[in-house]
């Protein structure tokens, strides 16, 4: 006798809807599945596996999805663009979620939504094999609803444009998450990285503002090192937090274990290697 298998929820999702907190650890270095497993005995309600910044490919961003799914915990995937064929392969994938960076217009948001939902609210291509669905044989519109159902989809607000737009992508319907990209925002607002700008500031209210207005959820993500920040614009909604990618944490992780183990024989002088030489070719 077969098992009865259901299907894989969407336990980011349900987080969110319910005005919980949500939290992401960016995939960009590791690729492998094991990544899925530590981020989920750590606490992390979902690993965003990051095609955009990074050379992950997307044979290994398949294997983590899946991964992700065994393990309980949500696969989010950042495409580089949002067309059919990133959108298409990304969920087909397994992804329960799918970030698209740089959206500025309405326009651009409905056509998100156009390549990211099934009919009737969209027209993303038909298949029958889900993995969240453990690829059981169910009735294709039975199938469709579920899999719409648990699927995030998110739109990145990362310059001026957006921000002046805010009102009007907010207003569309069939995507769920409004993702502040804080560095390209900044950064296009001619204040790089400086996120105690009274600019900045101004840009996250107005879209936490816009976001109660439509019933959407509102991310942010670059400011992971600034929990005073974090606090302030989860006071007022904002309930997805892009909390850090591998090499950050890695990076902080080595630099801390090399400056305690060189504590235990203090005042030594650093050995510096000697300056590479290059042949010279004659």
């Amino acid at each position: 006798m077969m098992p009865s298998l259901t299907p894989v929820p969407n336990h980011l999702a349900r987080r969110l809807r319910n005005g919980q907190l949500g939290t992401a650890i960016t995939a960009r270095l590791v690729d492998k599945i094991d990544m899925a497993s530590l981020a989920y005995v750590s606490g992390w309600h979902s690993v965003l596996i990051d095609l955009e910044h990074s050379v992950i490919g997307q044979e290994a961003a398949i294997q983590l999805t899946r991964a992700c799914i065994l393990a309980g915990i949500a696969p989010v995937i950042r495409v580089p663009q949002g067309d059919a064929a990133w959108l298409g392969r990304a969920l087909d994938a397994g992804a329960q979620g799918v970030i698209v960076p740089h959206v500025d217009t309405a326009d651009e948001a409905r056509r998100i939504v156009q390549q990211a939902r099934h009919f009737p609210r969209g027209h993303r291509s038909f298949t029958y094999s889900f993995p969240s669905l453990h690829h059981q044989n169910l009735p294709p519109q039975q199938a469709f609803d579920y899999i719409d159902s648990e699927t995030l989809v998110f739109c990145m607000l990362e310059s001026r444009t957006a921000i002046a737009n805010a009102e009007e992508i907010a207003a569309v319907e069939g995507f769920d998450v409004l993702l502040i990209g804080s560095a390209d925002l900044t950064t296009d607002m001619g204040i790089s990285c400086q996120f105690d700008h009274p600019d900045y500031d101004a840009a996250v209210l107005r879209v936490c503002d816009v976001a109660k207005r439509h019933g959407k959820i509102v991310g942010l993500g670059g400011i992971q090192g600034r929990p005073d920040l974090l606090k302030r614009y989860i006071d007022h909604g904002a309930r997805f937090i892009m909390g850090g990618a591998d090499w950050g944490m890695l990076l902080a992780a080595f630099q801390n274990q090399q400056k305690s183990l060189m504590t235990l024989l203090p005042d030594q002088d650093e050995v510096k290697a000697a300056p590479l030489q290059l042949p010279v070719s004659r």
